[in-house]
């Protein structure tokens, strides 16, 4: 009679996500694979999953938009939550000033080059969008904001290389000089 011993449970390590182009990624989209709303967008060439907005991140991310608007001045003009085609990612920053009209972008999404300030809002997403300063400063994004809701910190980033930024500090107020002033935001404007 032949003696049977137990095997030990075998755990398969875990696969490597798949790495998606920009280019699969509108053929994803133009195929319907991926919609408009869906809740994804590209990073690293992997697609993460957006979280919902809730009632402070909307507030405050209008908020900023808003005071970005009222003195963008010709030759600019100000993005919320659109897509940004950079290499390897396609982010939807909650806001972004890039330079030319919107008519110039009819048939493409900004790119890197063409924005002067991004700005993201994290509550559940902080981890995300601090992995992301580091996709805006390799497409060389002259600056980048993070408004930390939970923390109610205001971090701004500045002096992009292909290695992240190279000016990373907290502040008590972001301020941007556009062509048609100055707009800023303090961390006394976070909603408690």
């Amino acid at each position: 009679m032949a003696m049977q011993t137990a095997l030990a449970p075998r755990h398969a390590p875990p696969l490597p996500p798949a790495r998606i182009s920009v280019p699969q990624y509108h053929a994803m989209i133009a195929a319907g694979i991926l919609g408009e709303d869906d809740p994804v967008e590209l990073i690293e060439n992997q697609l993460v999953q957006t979280m919902p907005q809730g009632s402070r991140h909307a507030h405050v991310q209008e908020e900023i938009a808003d005071r970005l608007r009222g003195v963008c001045g010709p030759g600019h003009h100000v993005r919320s939550e659109k897509p940004l085609t950079l290499s390897g990612s396609e982010p939807e920053p909650d806001a972004a000033v890039v330079r030319g009209d919107r008519a110039d972008f009819t048939d493409r999404h900004p790119g890197g080059a063409d924005c002067v300030l991004v700005v993201e809002v994290a509550a559940s997403s902080l981890d995300l969008d601090l992995r992301k300063a580091d996709v805006y400063a390799a497409a060389g994004v002259p600056a980048y904001w993070l408004v930390d809701l939970d923390g109610r910190r205001l971090i701004a980033h500045a002096g992009p290389t292909p290695a992240g930024y190279g000016s990373v500090e907290e502040v008590d107020r972001l301020s941007a000089d556009l062509p048609g002033g100055v707009a800023d935001f303090t961390a006394a404007d976070i909603p408690e």
